[in-house]
């Protein structure tokens, strides 16, 4: 649908699209035992306009 990073794609233009009430993303951290997640969930838990559910 479109070209970019991932995240800003979703946020911008297919959340608007659907207007859905939960996103679930899942990220993969290279490190076993990370308490941080991926940079694109980071982006889409931060900047989406509804409820984020990141699974790893």
């Amino acid at each position: 649908m479109g070209e970019g990073k991932p995240g800003k794609e979703i946020v911008q233009n297919i959340i608007p699209s659907f207007n859905p009430d939960l996103l679930v993303c899942g990220s993969e951290t290279k490190e076993k035992n990370s308490i941080f997640i991926g940079s694109q969930a980071s982006y889409m838990a931060q900047n989406a306009p509804c409820s984020v559910i990141v699974v790893r």
